[in-house]
């Protein structure tokens, strides 16, 4: 499998005169801007067929899918003024493009069956190939990110499988509906177009997950309070993750590792009186990797992901509440006055927690409150958004010479809105 750049390998250690050489040469080429063009062109096509047999009891589906697409991505690194800030397009520091053909097709069907009347049981096939062809070409090297001029290259990846479905649902009673279901799904892979990369990491495959899920929905007291619940297990494997070049230059995308994800979620919606809604959601989240992000062509750093690791930016706990009250005023006109809540539990931005720039974030809450006057079509409003001013972190990540850089929430927010339907 041909490389999309040269590799030079087997060359000895710089002397001092040399890496006070290069080092001069990387100061010269600052200050400098990226300018990065891209483009999509997407074509999906799908045709279905649906029917009925034997008097309702068999409902089925089937049909073909077709996507083309092509992208690309062209960067030019080029050197600017430190006194003016004017950037010279024509002294480029690197000069790079990649470029992407996509080719997508699927053969799919679906069949549900009652066997008793309150029993429906479903069953689906999906049946995917897809080509993909990265290509590019480095046209002026990048002497400091290892970015070295050679001829055009390409890396074709593909792959063909099946995906399933497994549905089973049991309506209790004219309220109460329970079901079960087992799913496969995958996500395709492709190619690296990444300089001086292994041939071996070109190319990267598809991952894939079972998706195990039971629950109930269901209404009660003549439908004023809705309630529904599942319970969830993921099994991902082949993971695609992002990995980082022996230089630190680039990331790109390998296969490895396995997780299992469990959880649990239940909503529930009450209108105890006319106008009044009442709304309010949890979930719990254990999402764990059961195989090491590892293999022998990934560079093993401090933040490698090992066995049993949480998986970072996803919290453990969540919830939300809310009450909503609207009434008449005259003619199609009602008030309304709400107030929402929200709660994100603690998470990590690393999966290692002895890596150096492991950090910690979410568990925080903040409350919205609005009012206002709603007519058929338009309504105006005033509104408190973090009326506690919540200083709450939705990220936290940290670097060399660049400790805990934060995302959070946006601060305390107070304002007017009108809207009108057309």
């Amino acid at each position: 499998m041909p490389q999309l750049g040269r590799r030079r390998t087997g060359r000895p250690a710089c002397t001092a005169a040399q890496l006070t050489a290069f080092t001069a040469y990387a100061d010269s080429r600052t200050p400098g801007a990226l300018y990065q063009p891209m483009g999509l062109t997407s074509w999906n096509h799908e045709l279905r067929a649906n029917g009925s047999l034997f008097d309702d009891k068999v409902d089925w589906t089937a049909g073909v899918y077709l996507e083309k697409r092509d992208d690309y991505i062209e960067s030019k690194v080029a050197k600017g003024d430190a006194a003016t800030g004017i950037i010279n397009p024509n002294d480029l520091t690197a000069w790079r493009h990649v470029g992407t053909e996509t080719k997508q097709t699927a053969f799919f069907g679906e069949v549900s069956y009652k066997p008793i009347e309150k029993l429906t049981l479903t069953g689906g096939l999906r049946r995917f190939k897809y080509d993909k062809t990265v290509s590019g070409q480095v046209l002026i090297s990048n002497f400091i990110t290892q970015s070295y001029v050679g001829p055009a290259a390409q890396v074709d990846a593909s792959a063909d499988g099946w995906v399933s479905k497994l549905n089973a649902s049991y309506q209790v009673t004219s309220d109460v509906m329970v079901y079960a279901v087992a799913a496969k799904g995958f996500r395709p892979g492709g190619a690296n177009n990444v300089p001086g990369l292994a041939s071996a990491l070109l190319a990267y495959q598809p991952d894939s997950l079972w998706n195990y899920e039971g629950g109930i929905k269901s209404q009660w007291f003549d439908r004023r309070l809705t309630l529904n619940a599942a319970a969830y297990q993921i099994d991902w494997s082949n993971m695609q993750i992002s990995a980082t070049s022996a230089n630190g230059a680039f990331s790109y995308l390998t296969n490895a590792g396995k997780a299992k994800i469990k959880g649990f979620e239940i909503e529930a919606t009450a209108r105890p009186i006319p106008g009044l809604t009442i709304n309010g959601t949890a979930a719990v989240v254990d999402a764990k990797l059961t195989e090491d992000q590892a293999n022998s062509t990934i560079l093993i750093t401090g933040s490698t992901g090992l066995r049993g690791d949480e998986f970072p930016n996803v919290a453990k706990y969540s919830g939300s509440a809310s009450v909503e009250y609207t009434w008449p005023l005259k003619g199609d006109l009602n008030g309304l006055v709400r107030a929402d809540y929200a709660y994100v539990g603690e998470s990590a931005s690393q999966f290692r927690p002895t890596y150096v720039y492991y950090e910690k974030q979410g568990d925080y809450g903040y409350a919205n409150v609005r009012a206002g006057v709603e007519g058929s079509d338009w309504g105006a409003y005033v509104f408190v958004n973090n009326i506690t001013d919540e200083v709450g972190l939705m990220s936290v990540t940290s670097a060399v010479n660049n400790p805990k850089q934060v995302v959070s929430i946006n601060p305390r927010t107070a304002g007017f809105q009108v809207r009108r339907r057309f």
